[in-house]
């Protein structure tokens, strides 16, 4: 019952506009909702969702640097221009003439591509074209509304070192032609938590208007946070027997093969 209180005013609805206490406290709730729910993948609050891509301003009009052509053959070119070819970028390393193929110029030491990075050697990543943009991403996917934590990424989960992505703000920004997310939603509806959650929730939103309820020092507050964190660990534990099985993946799950594609030996 103390918690239906801050300082001395009762309060009888979070929605009361009227009422300073009702204002404060609804105020810690969400914000106890966020931290609690950016802290742990919750099952309960789990949504999956196709995000929608957002077209990216280019840093030039074209999205290539100034100069830049299509490679063409018996071309003549000087050292540091730039030429498409396939669905990538290259630089040359010197001026040269080209042949009637790009591959053997290649191999003759004329170019080299300016983004050779591919984490996924099955095709998802789109080389070269996260350079176009001051992003350093291909591509830039809205994110929900009611965003909170990301959870997978096309049915990778976040923790593993061979996902690719950033968030900045409300986008998602990847080198994936699609974006199929699991994530953290923010939800207000009570019925929705499960017991795990209710428990962190309480145990965070009672260490952060405990003192101010108690008029005394933070000793109250502190043991709150202590039994919030052990709430956390117990969900973790529940939740993560929950989850979708990891699928194994002979690329992704090998350190020799990922070696390939993340090593900066030459």
């Amino acid at each position: 019952m103390a918690l239906a209180k801050v300082g001395a005013t009762t309060i009888t609805s979070l929605d009361d506009t009227t009422s300073t206490s009702a204002i404060v406290c609804k105020s810690n709730l969400q914000l106890s909702i966020q931290e609690v729910g950016r802290s742990h993948n919750w099952n309960c609050l789990t949504k999956s969702v196709v995000l929608t891509a957002v077209t990216q301003d280019p840093i030039n009009t074209n999205g290539l640097p100034a100069g830049t052509t299509p490679w063409a053959v018996n071309t003549v070119y000087a050292a540091n221009a730039y030429v498409t070819y396939g669905n990538a970028l290259y630089q040359a390393l010197i001026g040269n003439t080209s042949t009637y193929s790009f591959v053997n110029d290649l191999t003759a030491g004329f170019w080299f591509e300016t983004d050779v990075f591919n984490s996924d050697p099955f095709g998802e990543i789109d080389c070269g074209g996260g350079g176009n943009y001051p992003s350093g991403w291909a591509y830039k996917y809205s994110l929900p509304a009611d965003f909170i934590l990301l959870s997978s990424l096309n049915d990778q989960y976040c923790d593993q070192a061979e996902i690719q992505y950033e968030i900045q703000g409300l986008f998602l920004y990847t080198n994936s032609t699609q974006a199929v997310i699991k994530y953290v939603a923010y939800i207000t509806d009570s019925t929705i938590y499960d017991s795990l959650f209710t428990s962190a929730l309480v145990f965070m939103l009672a260490s952060r208007i405990a003192t101010t309820l108690r008029q005394d020092d933070t000793a109250i507050a502190d043991k709150m946070v202590t039994f919030y964190l052990k709430a956390l660990r117990d969900a973790r534990v529940k939740d993560a027997g929950e989850r979708k099985p990891r699928r194994f993946s002979p690329v992704n799950n090998s350190r020799f093969v990922a070696s390939r594609y993340f090593s900066t030996n030459s």
